[in-house]
């Protein structure tokens, strides 16, 4: 209530961008109340709003599965539209991080140095995991 927008993002998503944060805070300055950055297994890396979203929203979702982004946007749709931006991988699991490391050998997206150390000690320590 003391803030105008929230943005929270995902903590095992190590490819989010300060695009996707400045993405979001646009969408929210324009007047769009939800912002869902998706995640590619039915999740979601990032929420933003610009209104209060009533607990039993968040209570209603069953989270870490593959229908958990459709889930929020059902209850976020019934208040108010929701704003979806560039969907990316978050890491779940093992596999996740096989294909994220395979995307990004082949992607161009500028990343952040933090970022690439993280990916690269991904890479190193696969085999441990």
């Amino acid at each position: 209530s003391r803030h105008r927008y929230i943005i929270l993002i995902g903590a095992d998503s190590p490819l989010i961008l300060a695009d996707h944060l400045t993405e979001t805070f646009e969408h929210l300055k324009s007047g769009v109340n939800f912002v869902l950055g998706p995640a590619y297994d039915g999740g979601f890396y990032l929420f933003g709003a610009s209104i209060g979203i009533p607990t039993y929203v968040w209570k209603s979702v069953e989270y870490s599965n593959k229908t958990t982004k459709i889930q929020l946007m059902s209850q976020l749709q019934a208040i108010s539209a929701v704003k979806e931006i560039e969907v990316i991988r978050d890491i779940d699991s093992k596999e996740d991080i096989f294909n994220l490391l395979q995307e990004t050998e082949s992607s161009k997206t500028s990343l952040l140095p933090c970022q690439t150390n993280i990916i690269r000690w991904m890479s190193l320590n696969i085999k441990k995991l």
